[in-house]
Formats: structure tokens, C-alpha cells, sequence
């Protein structure tokens, strides 16, 4: 089986941010669009782990997070914009320099990379279980689950 991007790198800080931005945008909603709230699911951390279960490990990570809708440095811009906040400077409502990455499409050529990407033979790691000891048994602790010879009884 060919290991995932989501096994071997998962850009956690960037998926946070981008989260955090896609939850302020509901900020200014009125009161009676509180249901919403409940219903609301991260997009762009759910989009992250669909795609990086689909893609191998070996799989471009700029291209994975322009397919995100991730089209610059989250994690910097919200240091310049703490920076900023508390120098008593606006940046303005393009701080990030791209728009909120849940908006984003992506592209056609975004999406024959996808697919290239998802069908594309790579080394296959040796299964699991090739070289697997069995774990050597233990006693259940409570005695009322055991079974004839200090067994558990589905066992």
C-alpha cells in the first residue's frame, strides 16, 4: 500500500490559520443566522484531509496548498498582522495578500494534476503485517471478564 501525504506531512499551522479566518468570517452575521454556528464545519481543514488522503506522499506540497485555496504564508501574515495591530497600523482588508482560502476553486489544471497525481504508480510499502510478532497475551485485570484457563472468554 502506498503511503499518503496525510501520513507524512499535514501543513497543521497553515490549516489552522486559514480555519480560523474561514470562522471569522461569520462573525458579522446577525443573531438569527445562529444555527449556522452549529452546522458550520471547517471547509478548508476537511478539503486538507480528503485531498491529502487521495495523494501520495511524494505528491508536490505548493500545489497541494494552492489547490486549498492556500496562495501565501497564513502563518506570517497573522505576525504582521498582530504586529501591526499593536503598532496602532491597519492593514487593510487584503492583509493576507489572497482571499480566504474556503473560496477558492480550484482549476481545471488543479484538478488534471489531482487526478495524475491520485493514479500514478509509486513504491509500495510492505504491508503491515509482514513482519508482525504477535503481541505476547496479558491477563485481563478484572477477573469477572476472564474465561476458563485466565483467558478472556472471546478469545
Amino acid at each position: 500500500m502506498t503511503n499518503r501525504l496525510i501520513e507524512e506531512w499535514l501543513p497543521i499551522a497553515e490549516l489552522g490559520e486559514e480555519s480560523m479566518r474561514e470562522r471569522r468570517s461569520m462573525t458579522a452575521l446577525p443573531p438569527s443566522y445562529l444555527h449556522v454556528w452549529w452546522a458550520r464545519r471547517p471547509l478548508v481543514a476537511s478539503r486538507a484531509a480528503v485531498l491529502a488522503s487521495l495523494l501520495p506522499a511524494d505528491a508536490d506540497r505548493q500545489t497541494f496548498l494552492h489547490m486549498l485555496g492556500i496562495h501565501g504564508d497564513p502563518v506570517a501574515a497573522k505576525k504582521c498582522i498582530a504586529k501591526g495591530t499593536r503598532e496602532g497600523v491597519r492593514l487593510g482588508a487584503d492583509a493576507y495578500g489572497y482571499s480566504r482560502a474556503f473560496s477558492y476553486s480550484p482549476r481545471e489544471k488543479e484538478a488534471l494534476w489531482l487526478q495524475e497525481e491520485a493514479q500514478k504508480p509509486h513504491r509500495s510499502a510492505p504491508p503491515r503485517h509482514a513482519h508482525h510478532q504477535p503481541a505476547p497475551r496479558r491477563h485481563c485485570r478484572n477477573r469477572c471478564l476472564q474465561g476458563p484457563q485466565g483467558t478472556h472468554p472471546d478469545v
